[in-house]
């Protein structure tokens, strides 16, 4: 499982900046070209329902409810295809009894190997 210190500096950079650039409350997270998250912020892993430490290693589509994985697929094709910055809606099934609804917003790293999440929780 890589860590932030295990990513190139131009990475790590990038994920530390848009952690700077974004409110609080808003989850955070890198992930490779596996769907692995690789970093996240406590408020991720809070928002997910796990520890931080199990979240690192965690495939983030395993988190997203059946109806929502095509558009998180498209998302992160989108992203990887146009280098572009791409936003979604999706559905999160973190808690038993209902989904959580989220906005996505990302951009891939100038190296091509992670992907910068934002993940706010827009749930009613």
């Amino acid at each position: 499982v890589a860590t932030l210190e295990g990513l190139d500096v131009t990475a790590k950079a990038e994920f530390e900046s848009l952690k700077a650039k974004l409110i609080p409350d808003v989850s955070k997270g890198l992930i490779d070209n596996k769907d692995e998250i690789v970093e996240a912020n406590l408020y991720a892993a809070s928002m997910l329902g796990k520890k931080h430490a199990s979240l690192l290693g965690s495939r983030f589509g395993f988190f997203v409810t059946d109806i929502s994985k095509p558009v998180n697929n498209q998302f992160i094709a989108d992203l990887i295809q146009t280098r572009a910055s791409a936003t979604c809606v999706i559905s999160l099934d973190v808690f038993e009894d209902q989904n959580a609804h989220a906005l996505l917003s990302g951009h891939i790293t100038r190296d091509g190997k992670y992907c910068l999440i934002a993940v706010i929780d827009i749930s009613a």
